[in-house]
């Protein structure tokens, strides 16, 4: 029970005292009325010495009102020794009928021990001093050993000599009122206990903001002591004596509190002893008496010094991310699926073209996407959180201006237990830079009028362009891989498949003549050419490469042999450069014999100009130092297949690809011939290419994930391909001197265990995530925590497997997300949860004993009541048996209204008894056939419903419900004796019982045609005691609803009412669903 409720049921019960009071008062003065009435008639019906009666009937209405408050008084006439006693006296002490004497020994055998000799030793002093005394002290009942409290007091009379002549005293039953000041003790002793133990800083002030109390925290963390608050003003104390400032900031708060109805909140920093700066969050709050007059205020203040430093420190990260975030294009997500909440960084919002602080939901982000992507977006994220393939896509943003931005998302999905997708969290980047440059790049690859391709590093075909296509009669699917090899003529395929492996192996150029047969046989000479391609660690991760037609370079080569001329017109018109060179010279270095007009044209000389010069005069730098080499390995017999760069007339440069071979005579020195494929342009293309590549190679080194990538070698057998600089400085973060060589090309067993120096527990595991990821082929996720040189490392880790299509090389990457500064906060956060949880614990074990005291003292005062009742009750009935003859109409009305009043009261405390007995009553769930339940319910009712003509409707199938079938038979039956009382009159009375199934729970209801009720009341009805109709009318204590409320609460239901005035009212019961609810 919580404390607002047991506040309720406190007021209830003070609400019940005081009635139940008034109620017995009335039946006094009603008693001692009638008692006068009777005396009237017995003097005016008696001869009897009237000095003589009015005597005995004081002494009976002195014994009538002790009996009454639990006291017996006793008398003894020391000259006389005559003796008189209450039988009370006796009862107290616990004999069921008068005792023949009473003496001091007896009363004091009766003492317990602890007390007897203080109890002797007053007495005695009494007497030694002639003296009254009074005493309290506990005795043990004669008839049930019972300890109970008594108060006795004594005086003493004296003749003129102080002899002693008489005495006289009462002894009165204290144990309830002792109860209640032990009670209030405790109370006492464990609000001094909850108000020092308080994790606050708590005080309390006179109304003039005086300390009257404070405890004991704000006196440990000020480094003062009590005395120097209490009786002080509040903001005289020593700490803020000390700022001025901060001491007249106080003294106002305390004097504006003292004039407010609501609490004053304040935030203030002060520097305590210890030398530190404190931030405290402050409530001043005035306590009010029931005339609203100022009785204290209570100053409540909690430390938030660690919470304000955690403040600024997360305010510093947040700024560090928001500008990394900035700097690489990069906005963070996080999504409440089920809540449909969408919280962005701000660079996410500035990517996306809103607002920052735009309210954000699923929907928000799908308006954003370009309506050609928006329906393959939506299908993406779906299949992923519906378990699918994971969530990383590439799609376009329509901005408002028109302008479309390129965006890569990638999530991370959270499942419950049932699979479910609750939430994801991911990153969306900016790439619109990058696509157009791919864009570009792609334009430029397909339009180029040369073949051009690109393989992986181990020489397996990634991508073709539309001439390639062309040329080789294949399509771009039919060429990846080694399919590119079927383009290749029968004849030469064996050997150039050879060959060409052999070189991406090598990583060198490669340049060689074959042919293309297309899959309709035609034909083509063809210049196969490719260059590798290098990252920015020298490691090869691929070639690309152009393959030229030579078909018709071919046969004019053919044809100069056979006929000069049609050798120089081919020379002459061929869309290659040609040339030919002479060997023969002094220096051995080629002069240029001829050349063709597009290469006279290309270089911007006439033939005039070029013919006679040596070819280092057309030639840059480095190649002028390479002629004579070339020359004299071109006359050895090699086909020289290389790229060169040419000087035009005007300075500038161009590339070329040459292919350089000796044209042998019979009858004179043979010479050089040179053809020539200008590719400026596509070596231009292979530039932007490794932009690209090494953009991606930055963005490896740029994160700020610390990553690892490992090739593959055999079990449990890793050497590191390449490092990141996150890496490299994770490592130096915790002493470790290392840089990029010492970890590229090493086994990962020597790095992790003599560099980052693992232990061996430590290694085993790592090295298992890292096999396990190659095993199962899926990425390993996992929160890990390292000591390494006894700094302590927790992070995100991940070990991803990649896998070479080519040669199935298989490589993990490893990512570590540095969460230690997270961790750390989040374990401060786990401690405080978990001390809060204690304390949560402990305050309701204190209400749950409260509540069992509370629920003990209820029955205790309700049955303790009916004691009296039935005095007042029998004594009635005995008066108008006994003086039926004698006493009046009026006497007679009067002692009705008694005994009437006394069956309502105990009706009453019979209803307070029951709804007392539910609340303690154990529950026991159990299952019942609720059809079979109700039909023996209203059985019950049959001969009163017949009687007046009810309609009852039961519309109910045979179900079983768990319930507990004590509580709801009450419930139930309190509903149909309603609806009975409150339907009877009515013309066709109707109660009509339905049970209907709800999604979590089911639902009774218990309607009629009666007299209804203003809605207003809806609440109210359902509390104790409380009635909309006068008693006369109709009958009942106000308890009946009270106690459905509280079976239905019981069982974690509840009970509704719907009512409209003189058509009827519908009860509602909600039952809630458990496991096996529901069968039928």
């Amino acid at each position: 029970m919580n404390k607002k409720k047991l506040n309720e049921e406190i007021n209830i019960l003070k609400k019940l005292l005081k009635s139940k009071t008034s109620e017995l008062n009335k039946v006094k003065e009603e008693l001692v009325l009638c008692e006068k009435k009777l005396n009237n008639s017995s003097q005016n019906n008696s001869n009897q010495n009237t000095t003589k009666t009015e005597e005995i009937t004081n002494k009976n209405r002195f014994e009538y009102a002790l009996n009454n408050i639990e006291t017996g008084a006793w008398e003894l006439d020391l000259k006389k020794f005559d003796s008189w006693r209450m039988f009370k006296h006796d009862q107290i002490f616990g004999y069921s009928k008068p005792l023949d004497e009473w003496t001091y020994e007896m009363f004091l055998a009766h003492v317990i021990p602890e007390d007897r000799e203080r109890v002797d030793f007053k007495f005695k002093k009494a007497l030694e001093t002639k003296t009254d005394w009074n005493f309290e002290c506990r005795i043990k009942r004669n008839d049930n050993n019972k300890i109970k409290w008594i108060w006795a007091t004594g005086h003493q009379e004296f003749d003129a000599e102080q002899n002693p002549i008489k005495m006289f005293g009462i002894v009165q039953d204290i144990t309830d009122r002792k109860k209640i000041e032990i009670e209030r003790d405790l109370q006492a002793e464990r609000f001094n206990m909850a108000f020092n133990q308080q994790f606050q800083f708590m005080a309390i002030l006179s109304p003039k903001g005086i300390t009257l109390e404070i405890n004991n925290l704000p006196l440990d963390v000020q480094g003062v002591i009590k005395k120097e608050y209490i009786g002080n003003y509040f903001w005289e104390s020593p700490t803020w004596k000390k700022n001025k400032k901060l001491k007249e900031k106080i003294k106002n708060q305390v004097l504006q509190a003292a004039t407010m109805n609501t609490p004053l909140h304040t935030e203030d920093s002060f520097y305590a002893e210890d030398g530190k700066l404190h931030t405290a969050l402050a409530a001043y709050t005035g306590i009010r008496d029931s005339n609203n007059n100022l009785k204290y205020i209570l100053v409540q203040a909690t430390d938030i010094s660690e919470q304000k430093q955690a403040e600024i420190n997360l305010k510093k990260k947040q700024y560090y991310l928001e500008n990394a975030q900035s700097l690489g294009k990069i906005g963070s997500w996080d999504l409440n699926i089920k809540q449909n909440e969408l919280i962005w960084t701000d660079e996410n919002y500035r990517i996306f073209g809103l607002p920052i602080g735009t309210p954000l939901t699923y929907e928000t982000f799908l308006n954003r996407i370009h309506p050609e992507d928006k329906k393959y977006v939506n299908k993406k994220w779906n299949t992923a959180i519906n378990g699918g393939e994971k969530y990383d896509i590439n799609h376009r943003l329509l901005m408002d201006d028109g302008e479309i931005k390129w965006v890569r998302e990638k999530a991370d999905l959270i499942f419950d237990s049932s699979g479910k997708c609750i939430r994801g969290t991911g990153f969306t980047q900016d790439i619109t830079d990058k696509i157009k440059a791919e864009q570009k790049f792609q334009a430029i690859f397909e339009s180029s009028p040369a073949a051009i391709y690109e393989t992986d590093e181990n020489g397996n075909c990634l991508t073709v362009n539309k001439k390639w296509c062309e040329l080789s009669g294949l399509t771009e699917e039919q060429a990846k891989g080694n399919g590119w090899i079927n383009a290749i003529h029968p004849d030469d395929r064996d050997k150039i498949s050879e060959l060409w492996y052999k070189y991406a192996k090598t990583g060198n150029s490669w340049n060689f003549e074959y042919r293309f047969c297309t899959p309709n046989n035609k034909i083509t000479w063809v210049w196969g050419t490719a260059t590798p391609l290098k990252n920015e660690n020298g490691i090869i991760t691929g070639y690309i490469g152009s393959n030229t037609d030579l078909t018709e370079r071919l046969k004019a080569e053919k044809e100069i042999k056979v006929n000069a001329k049609k050798f120089q017109t081919l020379f002459e018109q061929a869309g290659d450069y040609c040339m030919v060179m002479d060997p023969n010279t002094e220096s051995g270095i080629p002069i240029i014999a001829d050349v063709n007009k597009a290469f006279s044209k290309a270089l911007g000389y006439t033939k005039e100009e070029l013919i006679g010069n040596t070819v280092a005069e057309i030639d840059d730098d480095e190649a002028k130092k390479l002629s004579l080499d070339r020359s004299k390995r071109i006359l050895a017999g090699e086909d020289l297949h290389i790229e060169t760069t040419h000087v035009r007339k005007d300075g500038s440069t161009f590339i070329v690809l040459a292919h350089a071979n000796r044209i042998i005579f019979e009858d004179r020195p043979p010479l050089i011939y040179v053809t020539e494929v200008d590719i400026t342009e596509r070596k231009k293309n292979e530039l932007k290419l490794r932009d690209i590549q090494n953009n991606l190679s930055a963005i490896f080194n740029n994160t700020s994930d610390a990553q690892l990538l490992t090739q593959y070698l055999g079990r449990k057998k890793f050497k590191i391909a390449a490092v990141n600089t996150a890496y490299i400085k994770s490592l130096q973060a915790f002493g470790l001197n290392v840089s990029h060589n010492d970890l590229v090309g090493k086994f990962l067993e020597d790095v992790l265990l003599n560099v980052i120096h693992l232990n061996e527990e430590v290694f085993e595991y790592t090295i298992n995530y890292y096999q396990q990821a190659i095993d199962t082929n899926q990425q390993i996720k996992y929160l890990e925590t390292l000591d390494i040189n006894n700094k302590i490392y927790h992070s995100k880790t991940s070990y991803t497997p990649i896998v070479q299509e080519e040669d199935k090389t298989k490589y993990i990457l490893y990512t570590s997300h540095d969460i230690t500064k997270e961790t750390e906060a989040q374990n401060k956060i786990h401690k405080l949860n978990t001390e809060l949880e204690q304390k949560v614990k402990d305050r309701t074990a204190q209400l749950e004993t409260t509540n069992k005291e509370l629920e003990t003292f209820t029955y205790s005062v309700s049955h303790d009541l009916k004691a009296p009742l039935r005095g007042i009750d029998g004594y009635s009935k005995l008066l108008q048996d006994l003086y039926q003859n004698t006493i009046d109409e009026e006497g007679k009305y009067f002692l009705s209204n008694i005994r009437s009043s006394a069956l309502k009261m105990n009706e009453l405390i019979n209803d307070l008894l029951d709804y007392s007995r539910l609340e303690r009553a154990q529950m026991r769930i159990e299952k019942i056939n609720i059809k079979d339940f109700i039909n023996a319910l209203t059985s019950v009712y049959k001969m009163e419903l017949d009687k007046e003509n009810f309609q009852l409707q039961i519309n109910i199938d045979n179900i079983e419900l768990e319930v507990d079938s004590k509580g709801l038979s009450i419930a139930l039956r309190n509903l149909i004796e309603n609806a009975i009382k409150f339907t009877k009159g009515t013309p066709d009375p109707k109660i009509i019982i339905s049970l209907k199934e709800k999604p979590k729970f089911w639902q009774i209801s218990i309607e009629d045609n009666g007299i209804g009720f203003d809605m207003k009341y809806k609440e109210r009805i359902f509390e104790i005691f409380q009635r909309l109709h006068r008693a006369e009318d109709y009958s009942g204590t106000g308890i009946g609803l009270a106690m459905v409320k509280k079976a239905m609460h019981r069982m974690n239901g509840n009970a509704f009412v719907k009512s409209t005035q003189n058509i009827g009212s519908t009860f509602y019961l909600n039952i809630p669903k458990r496991k096996n609810n529901g069968k039928r």
